[in-house]
């Protein structure tokens, strides 16, 4: 049985988007606003799509109905049936993002029949003066909010961070939120694509319109009493559990050498590689694929382990 997958590249354009995706890959396009690269996705109708091996050309929902636990382990297969349970990206912030917030798992069963969006971030690089907005300065209320946003002032009760290298954000469902100008991050999720755009600066696209806002949604989602003090976190060197939390669990792996991966229990292992490259290898040896910065790939439940030689920062996540 094949152990690796990799997939093919899904690249996304948005305004605020830039070229550091297409450096971190090593890779050109004619576009210079790739805002997101979705390196493995099982949100519907946007499924990753393999690109090696003898199921090369299914996604990876159609993966998941083929070889059940065997990909994603049995308890994975009767929390989410055939639903691949994670979401993950790479984000190039060349402009401010607009503010948002994304609902919990009760809200958005409620409002849309789906999951919420918990997600977390690994800032892979920072510019200077780049920062994050995460959670509330103070605790607020909904009356308060309204009279903010009714007079332009939202922003002094935003908790807003100086991001750097290494910097690890866990965002909960209800966490108010926003990636500043000049980060390359990447966000690990829940498979929901439900977002309440709060407020987008006063921006105006070409033609002098300005994005929808979804503020009521949001006024009856935030969680006001949610006060961040900074990042949950650095690590910018050697192995280290960046989150773990009930629907996914991050860590950051260095490779120095040889050394071999440890598989989480009864559960895949998504590797994304931001620095250096890696041969990984499975099976005794009869498997293996090469990993290099900018990549990601998916390792089935049922592999024992994995043999890793390079030099490499890995980022994986599993649930």
């Amino acid at each position: 049985m094949q152990h690796f997958f990799k997939f093919e590249p899904r690249l996304k354009r948005v305004l605020w988007g830039g070229t550091k995706i297409l450096g971190l890959k090593g890779i050109e396009c004619p576009f210079s606003d790739v805002g997101e690269s979705w390196e493995i996705s099982g949100l519907k109708n946007t499924e990753s799509v393999i690109a090696n091996g003898g199921l090369a050309g299914k996604n990876i929902n159609e993966l998941v109905e083929i070889l059940g636990d065997k990909i994603v382990g049995k308890h994975n297969i009767q929390a989410h049936g055939s639903q691949f349970p994670l979401l993950i990206k790479l984000i190039d912030a060349s402009k401010q993002l607009s503010i948002q917030v994304h609902p919990d798992d009760v809200q958005a069963m409620m409002r849309h029949g789906e999951s919420g969006k918990d997600e977390m971030w690994y800032i892979i690089d920072s510019e200077p003066q780049a920062t994050i907005i995460s959670g509330l300065s103070r605790a607020t209320s909904k009356e308060e909010f309204e009279k903010l946003m009714a007079t332009d002032r939202l922003t002094s009760i935003l908790a807003e961070h100086k991001s750097h290298t290494g910097d690890v954000f866990f965002l909960p469902a209800r966490r108010i939120h926003s990636i500043g100008a000049g980060n390359l991050v990447l966000e690990v999720q829940q498979p929901c694509d439900i977002t309440y755009r709060v407020y987008d600066f006063n921006r105006t696209d070409a033609n002098g319109n300005k994005r929808p806002l979804q503020t009521q949604l949001a006024a009856e989602t935030i969680n006001f009493s949610d006060v961040v003090n900074g990042c949950d976190k650095m690590v910018t060197d050697g192995d280290a559990l960046l989150v773990e939390s009930p629907k996914f669990s991050v860590e950051r792996i260095e490779v120095k050498g040889e050394r071999f991966i440890a598989m989480p229990q009864d559960s895949f292992l998504a590797l994304t590689c931001i620095n250096g490259s890696v041969e990984l290898s499975a099976d005794d040896g009869k498997e293996a694929i090469t990993l290099r910065q900018g990549e990601s790939a998916l390792v089935a439940a049922c592999t024992g382990k994995i043999s890793a030689a390079g030099n490499c920062v890995l980022i994986t996540a599993y649930t």
